[in-house]
Parts: structure tokens; C-alpha cells; sequence
């Protein structure tokens, strides 16, 4: 799988293995050490996707043909697993293969029709397909070995405790950055719910890379207001620990990315701002802890990532007019958040 929402979503379908039955997972590598010490997990195969050619790819599904599986879950359907589909019917006859589908005609017909399209025809949750895949029905990400790792709370309490922070005041996890800069939210709105919510000390993820994320923490910086910037300084282990270690007493609201999944699966209430997506192309909240926020416009969703806006007259209107006051609105509406 290439996408860290898409891997928290797909762990799902580890819920329904039987008892003591475990399964190993090929990943990208960037992603694998969320899923590397889950009980259910036997082994995690982790490849560099930037830097696979054919010929690694076929050695690596040759070396796992040896290991004569009984099944192989595909929760990706892509060319990759399309091609390993093939080289399993010839080294590994006896496994069974089973594909979630694509839903590409249901998604396309959602890009067409927008909201005039009955529910019916809508894409279905991928959580949930992940999850019948191998027999289940609980649409639940599972990631119960961060909830019980020793080193939680060390890790939690080193990184904030170095941040001089006060571990009893709320906090306000921000993801700025995406990795479409049409599906960020303006940085200066992101500011102006800051200020909104002086009660809560503002953390700011991302990585060094994230240009979004480092702006927010700058201007933070200049409005001296006290924040903690963590951009490049957590791991996803350590992120996904921290969330647990805090879920109680504080909100997670970002961009529509994989942190927004990660942060809701470890139990944080969590606000995803939507733009040129939406929960209806079937990969939104999947529990009661998180939300979408967005404008409602006519236009959305349009595609995976905005970067052909047909609103010709007002380019991106699903993120540029969506102004804090809003966001602050729905955070109380939906969760009774003070602002």
C-alpha cells in the first residue's frame, strides 16, 4: 500500500483472522513501522516503491511464493499486486487470492453527479471492505499494540516535557501540510483558529519538508504564542503514542491525510477539512470520534486531489472561503468543543 491513511484503514481486515492466526504484510517501506509488532501480524515485508523496478519487484514476490500461503488478502489492487497475482498461479498454485474492489465506477459516477447521485450508488467505506475481505464486519482500524507499547507514555512525556510544556493543558494537534497543495486549508485560517482557541496549546506536525507546516509554526512564532513544533522530530510509532497517551483532553484537526486516520484510530477526536474530497467517496471518519468538515458546495467531491478545479470563476472555493469561524462552529456543533 502507498498511502499512510490507506494502511491505518486497511488494518481492519486484521480483526477477523481466527484466534491465534497471523498474517504477514508487504508495505511500503515509509509506512511499515506502523504496522511492525502488531499481534496479528507475523512478519511486515517493507519495499522502497520510489526505487522498485520490475526486476526487485518479481524477486521479492518469488522469495514470498516460497512460503506457500493458504490465501493472500489484496487490499491495493494495483498493477504491483496485479503482477504478483499472476506470478503466484505459477509458483504458488495452492494460495487462494482475494482483491477488494476498486470501486471505480461508483467513484466516477460521484466525480459526475455529485450529490444528485442516490446514496445507494455512492462508493461503500473502504474500512468496511477491508474488513469483509477476510470475513469480518467490525469497520474498525486496529492498532492495539501502540496502546499497550512500554514505551508510550516515556516517549509521550520526553518529546512535550523537552517542548516545555504543561502536561495538564489541552492540546491542538495540526496538520497543515498535504501532500496536494490543493487539498490544504490556507495557513492563515489555520492561525485564526489558533487564536480562537488560546485554551488549547497548538502542536504542529509534518515534517521539515511540509512548507504549509512550517509557516504555521513561523507565524506562531512571531504572534509569540506558545506552541509546541514537532515537525520531523516524532516518528509515526512515536505520533501514533502520543495521540494515545493524550486522546483524552485533546482534538486533531488537519488536511485530509493519512495523520487524521492515525489520530482517530488511536482514539482522539479528530476533524478532517475536506475540499476537493469528501466522506462520500468512501474513505472519511470511520468511527464516532472523527468528522468531516467542509463547505457545502455543488461541486464537491471532484476528484482525489483538486488540482483541476472546473470552478473557474473562484478557484478552490471548498478551502479558500471555508473560514475559521466555521471551522470553530462545527467543532462545537459536532463535538461541543468551547471556542
Amino acid at each position: 500500500m502507498s498511502s499512510l491513511g490507506d494502511v491505518v484503514l486497511a488494518t481492519s481486515a486484521l480483526k477477523s483472522l481466527p484466534g491465534g492466526q497471523k498474517a504477514d504484510w508487504i508495505v511500503s517501506k515509509e509506512f511499515s513501522e506502523i504496522l511492525v509488532g502488531h499481534p496479528k501480524i507475523h512478519e511486515v515485508f517493507a519495499y522502497d516503491r520510489k526505487n522498485l523496478g520490475l526486476g526487485k519487484w518479481l524477486k521479492i514476490l518469488f522469495d514470498l511464493s516460497k512460503n506457500e500461503y493458504t490465501d493472500v488478502y489484496d487490499l491495493h489492487r494495483s498493477l504491483r499486486s496485479t503482477i504478483a497475482r499472476t506470478l503466484f498461479r505459477f509458483f504458488s498454485p495452492q494460495t487462494r487470492w482475494s482483491s477488494v474492489s476498486k470501486q471505480r465506477l461508483k467513484t466516477m459516477a460521484l466525480y459526475m453527479f455529485k450529490g444528485f447521485l442516490p446514496k445507494p450508488f455512492w462508493p461503500r467505506p473502504w474500512i468496511s471492505l477491508f474488513a469483509e475481505l477476510t470475513g469480518g464486519t467490525e469497520a474498525r482500524a486496529d492498532l492495539p499494540h501502540f496502546q499497550v507499547a512500554p514505551s508510550a507514555k516515556i516517549m509521550s512525556e520526553h518529546f512535550l516535557k523537552n517542548s516545555q510544556s504543561d502536561l495538564d493543558k489541552d492540546f491542538l494537534f495540526l496538520m497543515p501540510a498535504s501532500q496536494w497543495k490543493t487539498k490544504q486549508w490556507p495557513v492563515e485560517k489555520f492561525v485564526s483558529l489558533v487564536e480562537s482557541m488560546m485554551d488549547r496549546v497548538p502542536v504542529v506536525l509534518g515534517t521539515s519538508k511540509d512548507e504549509a507546516s512550517r509557516k504555521l509554526s513561523d507565524i506562531l512564532a512571531q504572534k509569540n504564542i506558545f506552541h509546541l513544533d514537532l515537525r520531523s522530530k516524532l516518528t509515526l510509532t512515536e505520533t501514533a503514542q502520543i495521540f494515545y497517551r493524550f486522546k483524552a483532553k485533546s482534538l486533531f484537526v488537519g488536511n485530509d491525510t493519512g495523520l487524521f486516520h492515525l489520530a482517530e484510530a488511536m482514539g482522539m477526536k479528530s476533524f478532517s477539512i475536506m475540499g476537493p474530497t469528501s466522506s462520500s467517496l468512501g474513505f472519511g471518519p470511520s468511527t464516532e470520534l472523527g468528522a468531516e468538515i467542509g463547505r457545502d458546495l455543488g461541486c464537491r467531491p471532484c476528484s482525489k486531489s483538486g488540482k483541476i478545479c472546473l470552478r473557474f470563476w473562484d478557484q478552490h472555493a471548498c478551502l479558500k472561503k471555508l473560514e475559521a469561524n466555521e471551522v470553530i462552529d462545527k467543532l462545537h456543533a459536532l463535538d461541543g468543543v468551547d471556542s
